[in-house]
């Protein structure tokens, strides 16, 4: 079985410029009071972060000695990678070319499932990187696409994808394809998404509520809500900051949550019962500037995200046994301006523990990553041209 969480490192800046504009902005009634008439307030506030007081630092220094021994083995094992096939040509067939990679997931049999958000489809390749078939295609009917964002394969085969305006469609095997079997409509744009133990567990912000986690089955009935979010009396900032990537663990049973603009990380168990706090040390926060007009009571919104140098997590993948790989970008005005190359600066990848929410640094070279099983890890370049790196490594687990 892989385990995978749902990183899109390439996506998130171009999702920045789509989404963090100056808006016109209700308050949320249900929200706590942050600001009063005409105060103009800069976010995040380390105050209105949920458990940021007592979170304890994300790069551990004083790691047991075992558990360090643990994650360095699992770090060398990662260092060690090989390249073993890439995929994406600049000119070639249509199954030999990426528009947009959104996501990637891989069955128990090591066929790889790649989401393209350009191409509006589900292209699965076998282990050896040959094209079998594609799932889905641009428009708005059943077995359609109009924004799709995430994928999960889980343990019975169904290929789970999210779309950003027509909910969670579910595909099972038919035959050597894949067809409509169900789809679960949402009431908000999800911003993360994993499935363990035939549960949706969905990342995004709603006004009349305010949990940032959302469970369902895979039949669309709700199954509650948890996970604490941003204290905001504006709902766009409540969002932004809210919004981010989680992934879901069978081993220990828990979610966590990764909000991409805060410098936190959240553990839960699987009942959705905070166990532990992670604070990212000089992290370089994202202004967003909210200002309340005194005459007509609405608060403007406003972003700068091309005069800012700022950090965003950018992915987080889990592992087999315990570990999530969580990846850290420095956004600049270069960069992201920039038409040549990746739209960072600088990635920083981590070694988190997901008992104690403790990471190690593990390097700032390794390309974004996508899936990890238990020997090969899936990474993705954008530039100049999309393009799928599988490496060989031993098993992180061992």
């Amino acid at each position: 079985m892989v385990v995978k969480g749902d990183a899109r490192p390439h996506m998130v800046p171009l999702l920045i410029i789509a989404m963090l504009v100056g808006v016109a902005a209700c308050k949320s009634p249900d929200a706590d009071e942050i600001i009063t008439s005409g105060q103009r307030i800069v976010h995040p506030i380390s105050a209105a972060i949920p458990g940021f007081d007592q979170a304890h630092n994300f790069v551990a220094s004083d790691l047991a000695a075992d558990g360090e021994s643990e994650m360095r083995a699992v770090v060398r094992a990662l260092l060690s990678a090989t390249e073993s096939m890439t995929l994406g040509m600049l000119e070639g067939e249509t199954h030999e070319m990426f528009g947009s990679i959104a996501d990637i997931d891989v069955d128990a049999d090591g066929n790889m499932y790649v989401l393209d958000s350009q191409f509006n489809e589900v292209r699965v390749y076998s282990a050896e990187g040959t094209f079998q078939y594609a799932i889905g295609r641009m428009g708005q009917g059943p077995n359609e696409f109009t924004a799709p964002r995430f994928i999960d394969v889980n343990r019975s085969g169904r290929v789970i994808v999210a779309d950003q305006y027509y909910g969670i469609k579910i595909f099972e095997q038919t035959g050597d394809t894949h067809r409509l079997a169900a789809t679960v409509p949402l009431s908000f744009t999800p911003m993360g998404m994993c499935v363990d133990n035939d549960i949706l567990h969905v990342q995004g912000s709603r006004a009349e509520d305010l949990s940032a986690i959302f469970r369902f089955s895979l039949s669309g009935d709700s199954l509650g809500s948890f996970g604490a979010t941003y204290k905001s009396s504006s709902l766009s900032v409540r969002t932004y900051l809210t919004n981010g990537h989680i992934v879901c663990l069978r081993r220990p049973a828990s979610v966590m949550y990764f909000p991409q603009f805060l410098p936190a990380i959240y553990g839960y168990s699987y009942e959705g019962v905070m166990q532990w706090v992670s604070k990212i040390a000089k992290h370089q926060s994202l202004d967003i500037v909210e200002e309340q007009s005194g005459t007509s009571g609405r608060s403007w919104v406003n972003m700068n995200v091309f005069n800012k140098t700022y950090d965003v997590i950018m992915g987080a993948v889990e592992l087999p046994e315990r570990h999530v790989i969580v990846q850290i970008a420095t956004i600049t005005p270069e960069s992201i301006k920039s038409g040549e190359g990746e739209r960072y600066a600088e990635l920083r990848t981590y070694l988190m523990s997901a008992l104690t929410g403790e990471a190690i640094f593990v390097t700032d070279t390794m390309p974004p990553v996508y899936a990890v099983t238990a020997d090969r890890m899936y990474t993705v370049h954008t530039h100049p041209f999309p393009q799928i790196t599988v490496y060989d490594l031993t098993s992180p687990a061992s």
